[in-house]
């Protein structure tokens, strides 16, 4: 029995352990299946569906071409429509986390050089 000098102690929840709440969703990376690249346009495929929200910021190693337009043909399918030629291009430059092209769980496409 407490004394009346004594404080009543309160339950605390532990510090050590973190609440649903506060833990990022896992996600999975997005990479690349395969790149093809034919007149102004740059056809990439996925291993799963993906989500397109806007023009990729995707470059090639010709230098001028910059992305103007996109769209999804497929679930997993996105064509990106540059400003001029891109078929002499040997591979797609990938900056990190773009936010154009996203998988189900919100995972980015992997940030890198892929070839075409």
């Amino acid at each position: 029995m407490p004394s009346a000098i004594s404080r009543h102690l309160k339950h605390k929840r532990s510090r050590k352990q973190n609440p649903i709440a506060n833990r990022p969703q896992p996600v999975a990376a997005l990479p690349i299946a395969s790149a093809t690249a034919v007149g102004l346009i740059l056809t990439l495929n996925f291993d799963e569906p993906v989500t397109l929200d806007g023009v990729p910021g995707f470059t090639t190693d010709v230098a001028g071409p910059e992305p103007v337009s996109a769209q999804k043909t497929a679930p997993n399918t996105v064509e990106i429509t540059f400003s001029a030629a891109i078929a002499a291009a040997t591979s797609i430059n990938i900056p990190f986390r773009d936010p154009a092209i996203r998988n189900a769980s919100g995972g980015y496409v992997v940030s890198n050089t892929f070839p075409v």
